[in-house]
């Protein structure tokens, strides 16, 4: 899961956690016909695809509009499924990030860089959301 600023996104179908460098080449003439590079940058993006809600939309539009940084974590939720009468299985306080001593999540700083939002005719509205990294991605390991 995708979680912003504390809260997961709402009803999510997809996320995906994208981990890149940049490199630079070191390569001289002891190194032959094959090039050598080193990783001199890191950067990554968190991004989720979800049935849309107004609140999470209204939220993410305005850091988005603002141009503000939010708080991400990419990890698996603490709470078990709990099954509701309308057939989701959300905890009534919503789902939180696991964290934990062996840290499995990750966090981070982030922009949002897009939202696209498809509402087809007869079927479900959907979000998605792409969150682009501002330094450094480390491990989650709040409880």
């Amino acid at each position: 899961m995708v979680f912003q600023d504390g809260k997961s996104l709402a009803y999510a179908t997809s996320c995906s956690l994208t981990l890149g460098s940049t490199t630079s080449s070191i390569s001289s003439k002891d190194h032959g016909k094959w090039e050598a590079t080193k990783p001199v940058k890191f950067n990554w993006e968190m991004s989720s695809d979800n049935l849309y809600t107004e609140e999470d939309f209204t939220v993410l539009f305005t850091a988005w509009k603002a141009g503000t940084a939010v708080d991400v974590v990419f990890d698996i939720a603490k709470e078990a499924p709990v099954e509701n009468p309308d057939g989701t299985v959300v905890p009534s306080a919503g789902w939180t990030p696991k964290g934990g001593a062996n840290g499995k999540g990750l966090k981070g700083k982030a922009y949002i860089t897009n939202i696209s939002v498809n509402a087809p005719d007869g079927d479900n509205a959907t979000y998605s959301v792409t969150f682009a990294g501002s330094g450094e991605l480390s491990k989650y390991t709040q409880a």
